[in-house]
């Protein structure tokens, strides 16, 4: 498949979730606007532009020969989300989620398994243990609401590491990869955060501000960024540094990548404002506003970087900055003034050149998606901006459902450490980040690198069986390599090419021979010619009419003085 194959299937994908939910908006019964009950599906779907944009990006930017490779990781990541969420990864995440909301829909799932309830008090909850694959009798219609507003997400998780990997380690452990994903570590990490786990307790167990607190899903990409870190490690494919001097990335087709970044700027902006158990705190327009600032901002940042680089913009890193610079506000987005938007969008964009060149070239790691720097690197910027630049003036409240909040701390919203009046109640927001940001890394990074890590040993080769694998590639290369010359040769042909071949040799033979063959002497009355006028020999076909060697002599005889 091309790449004009390409980019036409996915930009038709993209047409079809616009038709469809256009269609789903202006039939409701005859009516010209979308029920109550069907907006937050329509909106679902649209949601789905997030992963088809990323996933677009990835093909503008990567190797022409991988382009099929990393077009085909996006089915497989839905095939892999739709399977492991709805067997397992629904009821980890929302098996507990009854105990925190006041839905009458989600009241039957209160399993929620904390084992250091006893000893340290309640608020340590791990995981879910109601829903597993998606029983009748729980799931009644905001349960389906809650399922189907995470499968985009769950897919987007899914296929960050899977864009990077695809043609770099084998087929199977990258589904292996895919399913733990899916099934295990970010339903973990949607409990922690979403489903009242323990992340979203510190400030009642610790007392550390709100919490960990993450609005705009900036942990999903930490998550796909650390699996994809995890799994270049346990490979091992590094890359042999370059001699000459590094340079920026080719863009093969940079208006995929351009059309891949908008596609999910607008696929992220409705994902921000229609998850259904977060609460949307102040002017959704607002909120739009300071994501567009810290887009255009990301693309100063990097068009000034293209110039200081090459001389002019690079389309290729400005539309993967477009996409570090939505990562990294997700997290901080209602907390933050719109200056404070615009300098972290502004720094993970002039900054994404160079964590590129650290991960490519001095930890030597073969990720030439970018999908460590993009997503990983991106996501911890923007995760550690809510514990430095959030002001206070919004989230009073967050992550305790029904609170008030009664020190001066929990009532003036989620507060950072610049803008903290007090250096302990500063630092409080910024230690729930940190301890945040380091369980993430640990289940997203430590065990997929533990499991790959055996899965890559069982696919190595003993030094021996290597050995004779490598002598055996380099004999079949040299006979490929054999047969090649052959050919050229006119050897190792069939009947007819062989034929052909000795029917133009013929030719050629007989057409040397005649261009060999003297000429009679030019009478002696005749002028002399020079060098501008020298005689033409006709060279005859053997098939032509050729003059009888007698009547040329005899020609010339009579033509020369007596």
């Amino acid at each position: 498949m091309t790449l004009r194959r390409v980019l036409c299937v996915i930009l038709a994908v993209a047409g079809g979730l616009g038709l469809c939910a256009l269609r789903a908006a202006a039939s409701d019964g005859g009516t010209d606007s979308p029920s109550e009950s069907q907006l937050p599906y329509i909106l679902y779907m649209l949601v789905w532009l997030m992963p088809l944009g990323i996933a677009l990006a990835a093909v503008g930017v990567g190797d022409p020969g991988r382009a099929h490779q990393v077009a085909t990781s996006l089915p497989l990541a839905l095939v892999a989300a739709l399977g492991g969420y709805a067997l397992c990864g629904f009821a980890f995440q929302f098996g507990g989620v009854g105990l925190i909301t006041d839905s009458p829909g989600l009241s039957s799932f209160i399993a929620e398994w904390s084992p250091l309830d006893l000893a340290l008090g309640p608020g340590w909850g791990l995981m879910g243990l109601d829903g597993f694959a998606l029983p009748s009798h729980l799931m009644t219609e905001e349960a389906l609401q809650l399922f189907v507003s995470q499968l985009a997400l769950v897919t987007t998780a899914t296929l960050i590491p899977l864009i990077t990997l695809s043609g770099r380690i084998p087929r199977l452990p990258s589904l292996f990869l895919a399913l733990l994903i899916s099934c295990v570590s970010y339903p973990l990490l949607g409990n922690w955060l979403w489903g009242g786990g323990w992340l979203s307790q510190l400030s009642q167990t610790l007392h550390l501000g709100y919490g960990y607190v993450d609005y705009g899903f900036s942990s999903l990409h930490l998550l796909g960024g650390g699996a994809a870190l995890a799994a270049l490690l346990a490979f091992g494919r590094r890359r042999v540094p370059e001699p000459q001097r590094p340079e920026l990335p080719a863009s093969y087709l940079p208006l995929n990548v351009l059309a891949g970044a908008f596609l999910a700027l607008v696929g992220w902006l409705v994902m921000i404002l229609t998850q259904p158990l977060v609460p949307l705190p102040g002017s959704a327009a607002w909120l739009i506003l300071k994501a567009l600032a810290a887009v255009a901002a990301s693309t100063l940042g990097t068009f000034f970087y293209g110039w200081l680089v090459r001389g002019e913009p690079d389309p290729g890193l400005t539309g993967r900055g477009i996409i570090a610079a939505l990562v990294a506000i997700g997290a901080p987005l209602p907390f933050v003034p719109l200056w404070a938007a615009a300098l972290i969008g502004g720094l993970a964009g002039i900054a994404l050149a160079p964590a590129m060149y650290l991960v490519e070239h001095v930890l030597g790691l073969d990720d030439r998606g970018a999908v460590v720097s993009i997503h990983g690197l991106a996501a911890l910027w923007g995760l550690l901006a809510v514990g430095l630049f959030a002001d206070g003036s919004q989230g009073a409240g967050w992550n305790i459902p029904g609170a008030q909040g009664a020190s001066t701390m929990l009532s003036q919203g989620v507060t950072g450490y610049l803008a903290a009046s007090g250096g302990t109640q500063g630092l409080a927001q910024l230690y729930a980040q940190l301890i945040g940001v380091g369980a993430i890394v640990l289940i997203a990074t430590l065990v997929p690198w533990a499991l790959l890590a055996l899965a890559a040993q069982a696919y190595a080769l003993p030094p021996t069986v290597r050995a004779r694998a490598l002598a055996r590639a380099a004999r079949l290369r040299q006979q490929r390599e054999a047969c090649e010359i052959l050919k050229r040769r006119g050897g190792g042909l069939g009947v007819w090419p062989k034929a052909r071949t000795a029917y133009l040799g013929v030719i050629a033979f007989s057409n040397r021979r005649l261009a060999r063959r003297p000429r009679p002497s030019a009478p002696e009355h005749a002028p002399s010619q020079t060098h501008h006028s020298l005689p033409r020999r006709r060279l005859i076909s053997y098939t032509g009419k050729r003059r009888p060697a007698k009547a040329l002599r005899g020609r010339s005889l009579r033509s020369s003085p007596s």
